[in-house]
Formats: C-alpha cells, structure tokens, sequence
C-alpha cells in the first residue's frame, strides 16, 4: 500500500510538468523526470514551413533505473527530429522507488511545434 500511494504522488507530481506522457508502464510518468526532454533542431526550428511532428519513441527501463534498447515506433517523418529523440531518451537515468524487478517496456511520444508559430 505504501509503494501504491508514493506512485501516486509521484505520478500527481509529475502530471504538473509540460512534458510529454509516458504510456503502457505504471511507471512511465516519473520517466520523464528522468532526463532532458528532446530539443527541436534548429534547422527545423528556423523553417517557417515546418509545422510541427510528432515521434512515437519506445524503451525499456530497467529496474537498475538503466534505459536500453531506445528506438523509434513511429517516425514524425524528419530524421534530425526522430534522432533528436532517440539521442535524449538514451542519455536518461531513472532511479524510481517501488519499480518493479523487472525490465519494463515503455512507449513515450514527443511532440515538436514550430518555434515560430503564432497567437
């Protein structure tokens, strides 16, 4: 019961933050507290065409708190983006109490907006 209600305030904590969801863990949401969120390169950043994407990335979080195995699900159809986040996810760490024993599979999109877009 205690491991339930620290994931609880974990996950309540982490809800606040303008990150990104993490899907299909119970321990997915205190993963995007586990490092730096992707950056939009600044190629794309600067094109006033570019009207945003979004990349679907997937992992494994180990419960050494390691993430392994970082690739890209579903491309947003803009190499530098897809490495941008495949980059990111595998420089984060997680160290998670209650996290199960076991090497957990996590799914996470990013979504990048234009840098330029208006009101």
């Amino acid at each position: 019961m205690r491991t339930f209600a620290a994931l609880v305030l974990l996950l309540s904590a982490c809800a606040q933050a303008p990150r990104p969801l993490l899907e299909k863990s119970p321990f997915s949401a205190q993963a995007m507290s586990c490092g730096v969120p992707p950056k939009l390169p600044q190629a794309l950043a600067a094109d006033p065409d570019f009207v945003g994407a979004r990349v679907v990335i997937v992992f494994k979080q180990r419960p050494t708190g390691e993430v392994s195995n970082v690739r890209v699900k579903s491309s947003s159809g803009y190499a530098s983006l897809d490495e941008s986040a495949v980059r990111a996810v595998e420089q984060w760490h997680c160290s998670l109490p209650g996290a199960p024993p076991e090497v957990v599979n996590v799914e996470t999109p990013f979504d990048f907006l234009p840098s330029h877009r208006g009101p």
